[in-house]
């Protein structure tokens, strides 16, 4: 087997990579842009979401780490994804989400867990 050492960063942007791609088929109507447009903020909470997945942290918690850091941005709970009024529909917890919405999190689970191996 190859020592790739994949960093923090290389998962947090491969993990940015296939949500973005995930919301694009679920037809987010506000989607992400590419990692090198994303502002310092927004990828730091990449990179902490990934190291928590590092850490072992529960599907549960990983959804509750991004809803925390949604609402400190004052995101609140909407009916439909808008950027302008600040409302998100998957602001709850995990298992409270439709399926689709709960493939993000684990997605991000598998990516990272197989990253870390190598």
């Amino acid at each position: 087997m190859t020592d790739l050492d994949f960093s923090v960063d290389d998962m947090a942007e491969v993990v940015h990579g296939a949500h973005c791609r995930l919301n694009a088929r679920l037809g987010d109507n506000a989607p992400d842009g590419p990692w090198i447009t994303l502002p310092g903020e927004q990828q730091d909470f990449i990179r902490a979401r990934v190291r928590l997945i590092v850490r072992g942290a529960s599907p549960s918690d990983i959804q509750a780490h991004w809803v925390r850091w949604m609402t400190k941005r004052k995101w609140k709970l909407g009916e439909a994804k808008d950027p302008i009024r600040k409302e998100h529909p998957n602001l709850r917890p995990l298992n409270e989400l439709e399926p689709a919405q709960q493939l993000k999190v684990y997605l991000a689970i598998a990516i990272v867990t197989e990253m870390a191996k190598w």
